[in-house]
């Protein structure tokens, strides 16, 4: 079931996606590590200041899943983060 509060995706279009092949179950984090194990020194992320690497970027997402974590949240609660366009998005995205 799609969680409509902070969506209007309709259930039954999404399930189409998903039946069609459009949509896999895959998330954005399993796709990167994915791309980590096969290619870990491959620059994933370049902004102005460093280039960083697909393990790098995986490491640190971990990093801040580990911390979050320790934090006891619940499952549906919510977390704001405010970061500019850089590599920390990405990295609080994952």
């Amino acid at each position: 079931m799609v969680n409509t509060l902070l969506t209007s995706l309709d259930t039954a279009l999404a399930r189409s996606y998903y039946a069609a092949g459009h949509w896999r179950s895959d998330t954005i984090y399993d796709l990167v590590r994915a791309n980590a194990e096969l290619n870990p020194g491959k620059t994933a992320i370049l902004d102005r200041h460093r280039a960083i690497t697909y393990a790098q970027i995986v490491e640190a997402a971990d990093r801040l899943a580990a911390d979050l974590d320790s934090l006891h949240l619940r499952q549906g609660a919510r977390v704001a983060v405010w970061l500019p366009s850089r590599a920390e998005t990405v990295v609080a995205l994952l």
